[in-house]
């Protein structure tokens, strides 16, 4: 497991001052000071600094975004994402995944954490930044957790896509994936319907 995001800023400050560059998970900070003490401290340095919104390099992704951007889909008119996993404190193995579930550490909970990815893979297709947004993430699947576990959200883009997503800590315990991930992305000229499945939260 990586560094919890509260203590982020001191790490990335630590290697920039020893002039190493950072691969920083999302999400990079719990406050924009911290985000932005980061930014800084890079810059100063004179290292990279990275957020690893990995899911842009999935096949299946990259194929769709090639099609919109060559014309050859026509013009996308709106994306619907769902990206629902299990709680990370089921993750296997020696690490202690506690600190994701404590609002101070993690700063949020499944929304947060999965959602992250989404909100990048939206912008990412629809080519544009959002100009409305409406979202509500609260804890409606798992009784007495501190963070929330799942949430939805509505975006309007600048250039008038729409898209929208489902995402969270929805899987339960008995299900066969970790992580599912599904797209539904509607063209003037196609509709494509993405599924990407993952066994394991990490790599063995």
């Amino acid at each position: 497991m990586g560094t919890e995001p509260r203590r982020h800023l001191e790490v990335v400050r630590e290697a920039a001052a020893r002039g190493r560059h950072v691969l920083c998970d999302k999400p990079i900070a719990l406050t924009l000071d911290e985000a932005d003490g980061m930014m800084r401290a890079a810059e100063e340095a004179g290292v990279k600094l990275m957020v690893p919104f990995n899911p842009r390099f999935q096949l299946p992704l990259m194929k769709v975004k090639a099609a919109l951007e060559s014309g050859e889909a026509g013009e996308l008119v709106s994306v619907f994402a769902t990206k629902y996993g299990k709680l990370p404190t089921k993750i296997p193995g020696p690490a202690d995944c506690s600190w994701l579930v404590d609002p101070e550490r993690a700063g949020g909970g499944g929304f947060l954490d999965i959602g992250i990815h989404a909100v990048d893979e939206l912008r990412w297709l629809a080519g544009s930044e959002a100009r409305r947004v409406y979202a509500h993430a609260g804890t409606a699947l798992c009784e007495g957790l501190p963070v929330d576990d799942i949430g939805t959200m509505t975006v309007e883009f600048e250039n008038g896509v729409v898209g929208a997503m489902s995402v969270g800590w929805a899987n339960p315990d008995g299900y066969p994936a970790w992580l599912d991930v599904r797209f539904e992305v509607l063209t003037t000229e196609s509709a494509f319907f993405i599924i990407i499945i993952i066994d394991s939260p990490y790599h063995d």
